[in-house]
């Protein structure tokens, strides 16, 4: 006699949306202004109230994560000091510490997504593949070791990644979904393979179009130090770092377009500005510019 195979968990109504409100209210416990809040209400000696634990989250919803595919994973970006790293004190690595949905299953969250009928999409199965999309967004823009085959979260992803995308376009056909495009636009140039030069382009807010907001435009609003050592810097050495990728050529040639079109507009607008003339600065600045220009020439 054959042994009954085991039949997949289907998520009940609103298990997704509980799942969702759930991290959300742990999110909230741990995130920056609760913890100067609760460090402020210690020192005046007053008792806190038990916080939800990261292990509560896994096991109530644990049919639902092995379903789908999708795991919690806690947000290493944090700057506030109460977050520690919790692996040294022997506890759970989440604890602590804001997390994001990322995918210890691709294939199984490719399958939850194939499951879902396009003629009738409940609004909580669109929030939660939504919030899925999103935290992948942010995790490949600045939590996943990308290059690093030893981080098996962005190579989980990316193995299924375009057979993920092409299922939110199946639900989503009006393809509106700004984080399936970027994640799109990452895989795109994954295999081109520049991902990781362009992430550090992206995180340096250099892929915008010159005159569109402030990048580009230091001179605007920065002291003379900012200008030169802290966003031409920055700038440079991005465009410096892209140069060493020979695969990355059209998007050094992108940066350093922009760059170039960013010192020719300021040069310009820099004698204009009455606020430089009457500090004196507009010498200095022009000079900043010479240099920044000479220094982008010189990369190839």
């Amino acid at each position: 006699m054959e042994p009954k195979l085991e039949q997949p968990h289907i998520p009940e109504i609103g298990e997704e949306k509980n799942f969702l409100d759930h991290v959300e209210m742990y999110n909230k416990q741990y995130g920056m202004g609760a913890g100067m809040a609760d460090a402020i209400r210690e020192s005046m000696g007053e008792t806190l109230n038990p916080k939800m634990k990261a292990h509560y989250l896994r096991e109530k919803f644990s049919n639902l994560l092995d379903t789908t595919g999708v795991s919690l994973e806690s947000k290493r970006s944090t700057s506030w000091k109460g977050f520690v790293s919790n692996k040294e004190n022997g506890v759970d690595e989440l604890e602590g510490r804001e997390v994001r949905l990322n995918l210890a299953d691709a294939k199984k969250y490719v399958q939850y997504l194939s499951s879902i009928d396009v003629k009738d999409v409940p609004q909580e199965k669109l929030e939660f593949i939504n919030q899925v999309a999103e935290s992948l967004r942010e995790q490949v823009f600045d939590n996943y070791e990308l290059g690093n085959y030893e981080d098996e979260r962005w190579v989980e992803l990316f193995g299924s990644l375009k057979d993920v995308i092409n299922e939110y376009k199946r639900i989503e056909s009006d393809n509106s979904n700004e984080s399936v495009q970027k994640l799109e636009k990452y895989l795109e140039v994954s295999r081109e393979g520049y991902l990781k030069e362009y992430i550090l382009a992206e995180q340096a807010n250099l892929l915008v179009p010159v005159g569109g907001s402030f990048t580009w435009q230091w001179y605007k609003d920065s002291t003379l130090d900012n200008f030169q050592n802290k966003y031409w810097r920055l700038a440079l050495d991005v465009i410096k770092q892209v140069s060493k990728n020979p695969t990355a050529k059209t998007l050094l040639e992108d940066l350093k377009k922009k760059a170039a079109e960013a010192i020719q507009i300021s040069r310009k607008e820099i004698p204009e500005s009455k606020y430089r003339q009457e500090k004196g600065e507009v010498n200095s600045f022009l000079e900043v510019l010479d240099g920044a220009e000479e220094e982008l020439m010189s990369i190839v």
